[in-house]
């Protein structure tokens, strides 16, 4: 503001001066002179954020007795600056340890401790990782802070790159934003651990809703429903990074692997979405491809991360399977056979197609048709070999049990009014030898 010097003289004479010389010193400690007064003066020639500290050098000339000014005073007037502080004993939230991916929140009180007011406070807020790199993940400006007042500030803290031990670093008023008294009291340092997500997410795939054995007959129009779970409640798998498909076809190399591209209609991915705070952390894939080549050598390979980069399993998951384009039907048997309490019916559908209508017909050996079992009776059904959810327990058409002994079987079936052929596999999986003439044979032993 100003500068005031008083003083006397112990033999004034014509000649005798007195000059101050005034320094700004800058925040490297470099000096600057910026101005020579003999008397008061004002400072407003002072830029105090260039120079924040002045340095005053009197000159005394006294050419006869060489006696200097006997000084009285000096003086300079100034305005104190604002001093802050952060204060958690006002107001302190947080959490030092989380999970991988998790969001947590500081909080915390920045007081001014004088009676002129603050500017908006810009806060700082750096992590120190494990191997001792710091980097800055935010920096906020907040509400001014009136005198002897306080503010609450608060961040997210995202923990997805920083596994292991940290340290929270808080800083108010950063590279002296604001003129400022003292700045170590604006300075919080915090542990912070990040529990690593080490756990390996889980793959499951069906075809028509089927768990398929390696090999298995499926669809030639598949509907492929590929599942990935994680445990990771915060990092969810909504990205197609996580998973990738490949196909291999009959004929190519067996190491061959063709990339399906997402296109939202033949490969749809469909995120994990985590932003109710309830739901499972589940991505999925729908595969719908048309194969119009018949094979037994096709094979479907799914690679799978989470976000996190743990790998479904130590290898990929793969599963061959065959195709065959035409629509038949297999011979049916029964399971198991001789039974006493119930049985089931095992049967493989080919093409791409179940049966529009399908019915089992159990017969005495007279002939007589004493129970129909209809398409509806059997359960969901699919393309591949069938093992049936309906289990037939001896009994006829009105529920009654029938008596002990042998009973012939046959399948009536067809597909949109056309009777489908009938499908034979290779020798040692074939059921025709329990057929004869297009009747089979089950026993009822009670």
């Amino acid at each position: 503001d100003q500068f005031k010097r008083r003083g006397t003289s112990l033999d004034a004479g014509i000649g005798d001066s007195v000059m101050v010389d005034i320094y700004g010193i800058d925040k490297n400690d470099n000096e600057t002179l910026l101005g020579s007064v003999r008397g008061d003066t004002s400072l407003t020639f002072v830029n105090a954020n260039t120079y924040p500290y002045i340095r005053l050098v009197m000159t005394n000339r006294d050419n006869n007795f060489t006696t200097p000014e006997q000084i009285n005073h000096w003086r300079v007037l100034y305005q104190l600056v604002p001093e802050a502080a952060l204060n958690p004993n006002r107001y302190f939230v947080y959490t030092d340890s989380v999970k991988q991916g998790q969001v947590s929140k500081i909080e915390v009180a920045i007081e001014n401790l004088t009676e002129y007011p603050l500017d908006s406070m810009l806060v700082k807020y750096d992590m120190i990782d494990k191997n001792k790199n710091r980097k800055t993940f935010s920096t906020k400006r907040y509400f001014s802070i009136p005198v002897y007042d306080t503010i609450h500030v608060s961040m997210d803290v995202n923990s997805t790159a920083i596994p292991d031990n940290n340290i929270l670093v808080i800083e108010a008023n950063p590279d002296n934003n604001q003129p400022e008294q003292y700045h170590p009291n604006n300075i919080g340092y915090l542990n912070y651990y990040v529990a690593p997500d080490k756990q390996n997410p889980l793959i499951d795939v069906t075809f028509d809703g089927v768990h398929i054995m390696d090999k298995d007959i499926i669809s030639a129009k598949p509907f492929i429903n590929i599942i990935l779970r994680d445990e990771n409640k915060y990092l969810a798998l909504n990205d197609t990074s996580v998973m990738s498909v490949y196909m291999r076809y009959p004929g190519e190399n067996p190491i061959t692997e063709n990339r399906i591209p997402f296109d939202g209609t033949i490969l749809k991915f469909i995120p994990a979405d985590l932003s109710d705070g309830k739901s499972k952390n589940i991505a999925r894939i729908e595969f719908r491809p048309e194969f119009t080549v018949d094979g037994n050598d096709y094979m479907l390979t799914v690679k799978a991360k989470d976000k996190s980069g743990n790998s479904a399993g130590g290898n990929s998951y793969k599963i061959g399977f065959e195709i065959v384009n035409k629509p038949a039907i297999s011979s049916v048997i029964n399971y198991p056979n001789p039974f006493t309490t119930s049985t089931q019916f095992v049967f493989t559908i080919t093409g791409s197609e179940i049966p529009s209508n399908l019915k089992i017909q159990i017969l005495a050996p007279t002939g007589k048709i004493v129970k129909e079992i209809l398409k509806s009776d059997l359960g969901p059904l699919h393309v591949g070999t069938n093992i049936t959810e309906y289990k037939w327990k001896g009994d006829d058409q009105f529920g009654q049990p029938l008596g002990n002994g042998v009973y012939l079987y046959r399948v009536v079936t067809n597909l949109h009014g056309e009777t489908m052929e009938h499908y034979k596999k290779n020798e040692s999986q074939n059921a025709d030898k329990w057929i004869e003439k297009g009747f089979g044979k089950l026993y009822i032993m009670r």
